[in-house]
């Protein structure tokens, strides 16, 4: 074969395996993976409800503190022979949850006006200290910007919630105040997260991805340990950035992250076996001679897996997984 033939099979090697990326093989996220063209596949009917040794579950009642109003329900004569009834002193419980009719309460206060002689000014008395300027409360804005941010709706939707369920009418100009004066009283909060996350010892996984405001191309950073998510928003994508969410680097921190070349730096570092997985399965796709190893190394991370899967489910001793994925290790 001659040397341009080679060269050209290469090339063509390589753009097939460019167009035959997804989100198994490499780290594009599953919503850019083509559909499959044509009629889906017939799936088999599966029976509705639960399945068969599946243990019931029932909703757990209210305490007697919880409860608002009891009520006795007492019958005089039996429904079906209508003769006479004794109670034998058993009762079977009965709760339901129900809405009032108007879920929200509406507080006046009337500011007095006064005159000073000494300022020669006619004023009005100040509100109380718990009460802000806005005319919707602590309760009602928290409401509003978990609508719009845990749930991520739209504004509009939110209002249609807080129209119809409530009954309370608010603009959209409203909900924008709102959500602002939300976001600046969570950077206190927000502050005492970053400190918490950057004096972890634990592990820290951090990520990066994009994220579009306004039509303009930002990326999400996120640095995550087992008790808090820190997430930032910034302009770029590069070690400037990346050094700005993870702060001053201790000895003692250990970073997971992906293969990503900013990411090499001077510390504990991890990568993360779910991106050498896809990694692996792109090459197992190859024709070339190290698709045979790649096949040998992606069984050897699913046994990995596997170990992983019985220590967190309490079937393997923290002991024996690390004795048995140290084979594994060993063998990679």
């Amino acid at each position: 074969m001659s040397r341009p033939l080679k060269q050209a099979l290469k090339k063509i090697s390589k753009l097939e395996e460019r167009c035959n990326l997804n989100s198994k093989n490499s780290s594009k996220p599953p919503s850019s993976d083509q559909k499959p063209s044509g009629k889906p596949p017939k799936q088999k009917f599966k029976k509705n409800g639960a399945k068969p040794g599946r243990c019931r579950y029932f909703r757990p009642t209210f305490t007697q503190g919880e409860v608002d109003q009891f009520i006795d329900v007492e019958v005089q004569k039996c429904p079906t022979c209508k003769g006479s009834v004794k109670f034998t002193g058993k009762e079977l419980i009965h709760q339901q949850v129900e809405i009032p009719e108007r879920p929200y309460r509406v507080i006046q206060y009337n500011r007095k006006q006064f005159y000073c002689a000494c300022c020669r000014k006619y004023r009005f008395s100040s509100l109380p200290k718990e009460v802000g300027p806005s005319a919707f409360g602590i309760r009602l804005s928290a409401f509003m910007g978990f609508l719009s941010g845990s749930c991520r709706l739209p504004r509009r939707t939110c209002l249609e919630v807080l129209k119809q369920g409530f009954g309370i009418k608010v603009s959209v100009g409203a909900q924008s105040n709102v959500e602002g004066r939300l976001s600046k009283a969570l950077e206190l909060v927000y502050k005492e997260t970053e400190q918490k996350v950057h004096l972890s010892q634990g592990p820290k996984h951090v990520d990066e991805t994009t994220w579009f405001l306004w039509e303009t191309r930002e990326f999400v950073w996120v640095m995550s340990t087992a008790r808090a998510a820190l997430y930032k928003i910034q302009e770029g994508w590069g070690a400037i950035y990346r050094d700005q969410l993870i702060g001053p680097i201790k000895k003692s921190a250990i970073f997971i992250t992906d293969r990503l070349a900013i990411y090499n730096f001077k510390c504990a570092h991890h990568c993360c076996l779910a991106h050498i997985k896809r990694n692996l399965d792109r090459f197992a796709q190859r024709t070339e001679d190290d698709s045979e190893w790649d096949s040998q190394m992606i069984e050897r991370l699913d046994h990995i897996f596997h170990l992983w899967r019985e220590y967190k489910t309490g079937l393997r001793s923290q002991r024996s997984f690390q004795c048995v994925s140290r084979r594994y290790r060993d063998l990679i």
